[in-house]
C-alpha cells in the first residue's frame, strides 16, 4: 500500500465515521454536495475539491485538519476549546505561518486570494499552536505541504 493510497483510505474511513447511520446521499444533500460527487469520493473513485472538503467539514462540524490528515481534534468545538485554553497570538508564530505560505506559493508558482490565504494562515497558526501546546515548536513541513496542496 502506497502512502497516497493509505492516506486516501484513512480519509474515506473518516468519511464513513461521519456518516454514522446516515446514507451517503442524505449527508451529501445536507452538505450541499451533489450525491454522485460525494459517492465517488466515498468509493475512492474521485479526489474531493477544496470546496467539497470545506462543505463536508462544515456539515459534520469537524476540523479540516482531522478530516484531511486525521490529526488534531475531530470536532471543531473540541479544537476551539483546546486552542482557547492555550492560545495567545504571537508575532513570531504568525510571521512563520505567513512565510511558510508565501514560500510555498512562490516555489509552486501559485497565487491565492487574500481571503483564502488568511484562512490558510489561520489554520497553520492553529497547527503550530497545537504543536507548541504539546511541547513541539515546529510544524511538520509535510503537513504544511499537504494542506497547501489541498487548498491552493
Amino acid at each position: 500500500m502506497t502512502v497516497q493510497s493509505r492516506d486516501r483510505k484513512g480519509f474515506t474511513d473518516r468519511l464513513r465515521v461521519l456518516l454514522e447511520d446516515r446514507s451517503a446521499r442524505s449527508f451529501a444533500i445536507e452538505a450541499g454536495i451533489a450525491p454522485t460527487t460525494f459517492a465517488k469520493v466515498v468509493k475512492r473513485e474521485s479526489d474531493p475539491t477544496r470546496t467539497t472538503l470545506a462543505a463536508i467539514a462544515d456539515a459534520a462540524d469537524v476540523s479540516l485538519d482531522w478530516l484531511v490528515c486525521g490529526r488534531g481534534a475531530m470536532r471543531r468545538s473540541d479544537a476551539a476549546t483546546a486552542n482557547q485554553q492555550s492560545r495567545h497570538v504571537t508575532v513570531e508564530i504568525l510571521e512563520e505561518c505567513i512565510r511558510l505560505v508565501d514560500e510555498w506559493l512562490a516555489r509552486n508558482e501559485r497565487q491565492m486570494p487574500a481571503d483564502k490565504k488568511a484562512q490558510v494562515v489561520s489554520m497553520l497558526y492553529d497547527m503550530v499552536a497545537e504543536n507548541a501546546a504539546s511541547g513541539q515548536h515546529r510544524v511538520d513541513p509535510r503537513r504544511v505541504e499537504k494542506l497547501l496542496r489541498l487548498v491552493a
